[in-house]
């Protein structure tokens, strides 16, 4: 059902915003008025002129959605009137729930889109559970459908192993563990990045189980430095004396003894410690 109304709005200028025009540009700030972040159902909406289209603002980019209040004290008066308000309300609600049934639905084609890549890339039947779907999707949501289908290709090339023409089953869980990953590295820029090699580092030595320890220790690492060292200094510390001096150390004892020394030395460079 067509829920917005036929009327052309009122607004700061005489030049009047379609009732179709007003809907994209709710949608596309998320029912939010850009003024004060009230956002529908709990008030009223109206789109209006940033700039007013007699002064030369007249396309879409100079629109923006705003709350009742914030669309009376730019005009200056009571254009929103109570009344009105109680009219349009229940309207702009259903405006409200049906943007968020088309996001939903671009969601799942979207979910459909990362699944369909993987069975093409796995060159077999393979089964996503619900849970699976799930995280695929919030993937996506956090880091986008491109950023999303790039790691799986990185992750496909770094993880997937076969026996004979068959991928194995450990991989094929590794692969779908390393997409996430990988998007919380490449998010977290090039720290994090090193952060993460110098845990896959810690893992190849002192097996799977210690990577966690190592990667907290890591973090806590950086978070005690950070206040006297600028990042670039941090990323060229872990790739250069941190990674080189893990590499050649077979055990968790003396990795944590040695990161402890050296948190101690970088600090006393900087005449944080006696």
């Amino acid at each position: 059902m067509n829920t917005i109304s036929k009327t052309p709005k009122k607004t700061m200028s005489n030049k009047p915003i379609s009732p179709e025009m007003e809907d994209a540009i709710f949608r596309r700030d998320r029912f939010t008025c850009r003024e004060c972040g009230a956002e529908a159902p709990s008030v009223f909406l109206r789109a209006d002129y940033v700039i007013d289209p007699d002064r030369g603002g007249t396309d879409e980019d100079n629109m923006a959605t705003f709350c009742a209040e914030c669309y009376n004290q730019r005009n200056g008066k009571m254009i929103v009137t109570p009344l009105e308000m109680m009219q349009v309300r229940r309207a702009q609600l259903n405006q409200l729930m049906v943007w968020k049934q088309d996001n939903n639905r671009l969601g799942r084609d979207q979910v459909k889109i990362v699944k369909d890549y993987i069975y093409n890339r796995m060159f077999q039947n393979y089964s996503m559970s619900n849970a699976g779907e799930f995280q695929i999707e919030k993937y996506i949501r956090d880091y986008g459908l491109v950023s999303v289908l790039d790691k799986v290709d990185e992750a496909f090339f770094s993880k997937i192993k076969f026996k004979g023409d068959k991928i194995t089953e450990e991989s094929a869980v590794e692969f779908m563990k390393a997409i996430g990953a990988f998007l919380r590295v490449e998010k977290g820029g090039e720290l994090n990045k090193q952060i993460y090699y110098t845990g896959g580092i810690c893992k190849n030595n002192f097996g799977e189980y210690c990577k966690k320890e190592c990667l907290r220790r890591l973090f806590d690492y950086v978070r005690a430095l950070e206040p006297y060292y600028s990042e670039e200094e941090l990323i060229l510390d872990i790739k250069g004396t941190v990674q080189q001096r893990t590499k050649f150390m077979s055990g968790l004892p003396d990795w944590r003894a040695f990161m402890d020394n050296h948190q101690r030395e970088m600090l006393r460079a900087k005449g944080k410690l006696a």
